[in-house]
């Protein structure tokens, strides 16, 4: 069986220690192969992604084109290439891994991760969907956030998933991050067979909501969280749920200063 570790990414020179932390990370838990998408790199920096066991799917785009709002089609286009069973295509700069990612989704068509919270008690994703599909604002009030910064899964279906949220997102208005709306107006209407993880499945913590970022406790994360999933705990370096379990796949740990360096500081030295 064949996996593939899947990222994309513009200006690699200013942010090689970050995707040091995610492909050294990955290789200590994973023997699989790693693909980074690479916008405008240089010879120099396919050179040293190489050297980090890193194969470089380069693309020349224009200057005024952003790697978010092009990044879902590069995925597609790419993943859709590669002779394998199961992807993982997650955010480069702030993922990194503690143990093997594809263990909870061999057997699944396609796996998210929740942040721990739903719609309506999260400002920034009730902000995206009132101002890019407010027709869908209501329908998705109750339904927790799955992130769509870790999408894991077979790769005909994370190809067709990523290519429906692309024409989803494309020359839509409003605001200017649109993906993860989209992934979240397909769980609610079903497109998919979407198995949605928890935050105490121990697959993903995504730190934004579950970890003591500075927003946890003033826009009541951490209430929700300990009510619902317990809270997640940083010990001797490592980020377990409450009962212990490690999880495979940690994503904005940047958001907090000493977990970033307490998960960073040895792929650096």
């Amino acid at each position: 069986m064949s996996n593939v570790l899947v990222g994309c990414v513009n200006n690699v020179s200013q942010h090689i220690d970050k995707i040091k932390v995610w492909a050294k990370s990955f290789g200590e838990v994973c023997g699989d192969d790693i693909v980074l998408i690479v916008i405008n790199p240089t010879d120099s920096e396919i050179a040293y992604l190489k050297e980090l066991n890193v194969s470089v799917a380069p693309y020349r785009l224009q200057h005024n084109e952003t790697v978010n709002n092009v990044r879902l089609q590069l995925e597609w286009e790419t993943i859709q290439g590669f002779n394998a069973d199961y992807v993982l295509v997650t955010d480069v700069f702030d993922v990194m891994f503690q143990d093997n990612p594809f263990t909870k989704i061999i057997g699944k068509d396609i796996v998210v991760g929740w942040e721990g919270v739903k719609h309506s008690e999260e400002p920034w994703n009730m902000d995206v969907l009132q101002k890019s599909y407010p027709h869908k604002t209501n329908d998705l009030r109750d339904l927790f956030i799955s992130c769509s910064g870790v999408i894991g899964g077979k790769k005909d279906k994370i190809v067709e998933l990523l290519k429906m949220m692309d024409k989803m997102t494309m020359g839509k208005g409003g605001h200017d991050i649109r993906d993860q709306a989209a992934l979240n107006i397909i769980i609610q209407e079903q497109h998919f067979n979407i198995t949605t993880l928890n935050p105490s499945d121990g697959w993903v913590l995504h730190c934004a909501v579950g970890g003591p970022t500075q927003f946890y406790k003033d826009w009541g994360f951490q209430q929700h969280m300990k009510q619902r999933f317990g809270e997640a705990k940083m010990l001797d370096g490592v980020v377990t749920t409450e009962d212990f379990k490690i999880y495979d796949i940690v994503h904005q740990f940047n958001r907090i200063e000493q977990w970033n360096k307490d998960l960073t500081t040895r792929y650096l030295a």
